[in-house]
């Protein structure tokens, strides 16, 4: 018996980018200090209180988008905040080394967004 095992792209898309997203967060609500560099001057100056509790607030929000894109609860939905979330950061970081990972990251969640519903696993 010779069965191959057949997996979607999407489903690795979803893998790939869940966990970063869960990584990421984890790694915010644990060691806030190791991201308060990545806060620049312009957005430190418009964020109205504590930079570790925005820190704070973006490791629980990346947790939980991780986690939803995972379990794929409302996948079109979720995607979406992705890509406006990842569009934001880029927006606010300038061009850099991480920029080009983040539009790595972006058009991964662009690309689940724009599957049709049926390629959606």
């Amino acid at each position: 018996m010779n069965k191959k095992i057949k997996i979607h792209p999407n489903f690795l898309l979803r893998l790939g980018l869940g966990f970063v997203f869960i990584w990421f967060g984890i790694d915010k609500l644990l060691n806030p200090e190791n991201w308060i560099g990545y806060i620049t001057p312009f957005l430190s100056s418009i964020i109205f209180f504590n930079l570790n509790g925005f820190i704070y607030l973006l490791g629980f929000i990346e947790l939980l988008l991780g986690i939803l894109l995972l379990t794929k609860w409302k996948l079109k939905f979720i995607s979406l905040l992705i890509s406006i979330y990842l569009f934001i950061v880029i927006i606010s970081q300038g061009f850099n080394e991480i920029t080009v990972r983040d539009i790595g990251l972006f058009t991964m969640a662009l690309s689940l967004f724009m599957q049709e519903e049926k390629w959606q696993s």
